[in-house]
């Protein structure tokens, strides 16, 4: 989620932030909401993976489990970012 963030959404003050110090200030449903804003995240997939994960608590959710439900909610379409 974090580098999702950072790629799509960061400002150049808040990229220069996690790198010297390795925080980012938005919570995990900001986060969320932010990259979703994006039309590479339309379907609202993020937010679908929260609703359904047990352990969503935390900026490191976990990857295969996005993989996963991405692939479950948009069938004819590569996850954004990827080559496949």
């Amino acid at each position: 989620m974090r580098g999702a963030w950072l790629h799509y959404c960061a400002s150049d003050a808040e990229i220069e932030t996690f790198v010297e110090k390795d925080l980012i200030a938005p919570q995990l449903a900001a986060l969320i909401d932010a990259i979703e804003e994006r039309p590479e995240f339309e379907s609202k997939f993020l937010s679908k993976v929260k609703e359904n994960s047990s352990d969503y608590k935390n900026g490191h959710s976990n990857c295969w489990e996005i993989c996963i439900m991405w692939k479950s909610i948009n069938q004819t379409q590569p996850m954004p970012g990827s080559s496949t």
